[in-house]
């Protein structure tokens, strides 16, 4: 089990820094104090309000393999979740967590969606699964991403993604 955090963390305005008081305040004490979350992963994507003020401080404030429960080693990764039953190894998801706010349009960014996507590892995953701030579509009050739609959906439909899970409308 893990939570999937799918960005605008730190509502309204991002974090300052790495030491930033909300980090206790709105992520350790409220989540990380409450059985069952406080022994799960927290898997991290940035939304649109993170960058307001410093988005690398949610990578730096925990590094990957702290043993905290946040997990965000860089603005775009990928996790992999075996699951109980099946032959070894051959049952498993595999999540792609990117940047729809800020790196959308970023050929470093989209280079590594199509080459993690494509991979073996993500091709033979039992789900595939996308995993970002902004969707492609939405009837909220943002509408559609024309950004996304150009960008990142031809990639996710190549691939054959599963399901792509997204915030931004709130």
């Amino acid at each position: 089990m893990f939570v999937a955090s799918l960005g605008d963390n730190f509502y309204n305005d991002g974090v300052t820094d790495r030491e930033d008081d909300r980090f206790q305040r709105i992520f350790e004490d409220v989540f990380q104090s409450r059985a069952p979350l406080d022994a799960v992963p927290w898997y991290v994507t940035l939304g649109n309000h993170d960058y307001r003020k410093n988005p690398d401080a949610q990578l730096l404030r925990y590094g990957y393999d702290s043993g905290g429960a946040w997990k965000m080693p860089a603005y775009w990764y990928s996790v992999r979740v075996d699951f109980d039953g099946g032959a070894a190894g051959s049952n498993y998801a595999f999540f792609v967590f990117f940047d729809s706010w800020r790196f959308t349009a970023d050929e470093k960014q989209l280079n590594w969606l199509r080459k993690t996507l494509l991979s073996n590892e993500a091709q033979n995953a039992t789900w595939l699964v996308a995993v970002s701030h902004v969707p492609a579509y939405s009837i909220g009050n943002h509408g559609k991403n024309q950004t996304v739609i150009d960008n990142i959906l031809p990639i996710l439909e190549k691939a054959k993604v599963d399901a792509y899970l997204s915030g931004h409308d709130h």
